[in-house]
């Protein structure tokens, strides 16, 4: 009796553990649907977790959202197991980081910071290849510029030598081809300048975007590395972090030498392939300043308005400075083209020949190495 009743008890217990494992794995399977890889008639297949089957239609999650089949476009269904179902889910949690259902909350404005971020470097991208166009037609200009000009000389020469009673119809042809070549000069001239302009506000464009990304860039390791946060928070950071690293493969990194101090940093530049000097990097100037030497020694004069404006040094004084264009500056291999520049009279005794400011610096994102005396540049070249 007392074996039968052992038995007994011992199925009873089997019958229990199998009911267990039976609800269990029930609601596993409940709570992620089932995972499937759909065959379409048309030969196209969609992976997914199906959410709701019937006769007419099947609803397949596919991530980030969701997607309503009929039966009749369905060709096969292959049924995934419950560890494809996991790595499933952790790939659209990577992937689909973002995704109401994948991000947390506490997030949202970061979420949304980045994804402005995303549309500012998509913008960022065509500006680009728009100022690269644009770059290549004003070098077109000031080519074809140059070449009208040397044929103006030629005709010019001819015309001061030219006696018009000699052969009037020749002296008509040429001031006939004098006329021709300085409309031919002053429309590409025109249309240069017009360029030059357009290069100027996609570079605006183009800075909005890389100020932004430094903004973001700090405020997220500020974020990462300050505060203490869920496992889904550090999920979203790390992919965050993955798609940054990705922007940043958009810029080219150049590595310059400077001396002086941290706070002092002195770099050589060279302007309109002509002169060099030393320049000490400041990026609360709002435009690169040059020396009355150093002005005189370019041959600057073309100063944008009559009288001069009023800058703030940085220990607080106002000093007259004149505005010049300059039409190229170098640091290493980095070149800015038409960079707005003012002209200052610095004191006699001062050997401070300019401070490399931000009408350069804003093209570029700029660290500073100062252990081991170096800039490093990030130039925005997608």
């Amino acid at each position: 009796m007392n074996y039968m009743g052992n038995n007994i008890k011992s199925m009873r217990d089997k019958v229990y553990f199998f009911l267990y494992l039976y609800i269990f794995f029930s609601i596993v399977f409940h709570e992620c649907s089932f995972a499937d890889l759909v065959f379409l008639k048309n030969g196209q297949s969609i992976e997914g977790i199906v959410e709701e089957e019937n006769n007419e239609s099947c609803t397949i999650n596919i991530g980030s959202g969701k997607i309503v089949l009929q039966k009749i476009d369905i060709f096969n269904i292959e049924k995934y197991s419950f560890g494809d179902q996991v790595k499933l889910r952790k790939k659209w949690r990577n992937e689909y980081f973002r995704h109401p259902e994948y991000a947390p909350r506490s997030l949202k404005i970061m979420i949304e910071s980045f994804e402005k971020l995303e549309d500012l470097r998509n913008e960022a991208i065509k500006n680009k290849k728009n100022k690269d166009f644009a770059k290549s037609r004003i070098d077109k200009y000031v080519k074809e510029i140059v070449e009208l000009n040397d044929e103006l000389t030629v005709v010019s020469q001819k015309l001061s030598v030219f006696r018009p009673e000699n052969d009037m119809r020749e002296y008509n042809f040429l001031i006939k081809e004098f006329n021709s070549l300085q409309a031919k000069i002053k429309l590409r001239e025109n249309k240069k300048d017009v360029l030059v302009k357009s290069t100027q506000i996609l570079d605006k464009k183009i800075t909005v975007y890389i100020n932004e990304l430094n903004f973001f860039s700090r405020r997220l390791e500020q974020e990462y590395v300050l505060k203490k946060h869920e496992t889904n928070e550090l999920l979203l950071f790390d992919n965050v972090q993955k798609a940054l690293m990705k922007m940043k493969k958009d810029f080219t990194t150049h590595t310059i030498s400077f001396t002086g101090s941290s706070s002092n940093i002195m770099v050589n530049v060279l302007i309109n392939d002509l002169v060099q000097a030393n320049f000490v990097l400041d990026t609360g100037a709002s435009l690169v300043v040059i020396s009355r030497d150093i002005a005189d020694k370019l041959g600057i004069g073309m100063i944008r308005g009559e009288s001069p404006i009023y800058i703030t040094l940085a220990d607080g004084r106002k000093v007259n400075a004149n505005i010049v264009k300059i039409k190229s500056l170098r640091i290493g291999d980095i070149e800015g083209k038409n960079i707005e520049a003012a002209v200052l009279d610095y004191e006699e005794n001062s050997n401070l020949e300019g401070l490399l400011g931000m009408s350069f610096l804003k093209q570029f994102m700029i660290r500073i190495d100062a252990k081991n005396g170096k800039i490093i540049i990030e130039e925005f070249t997608p």
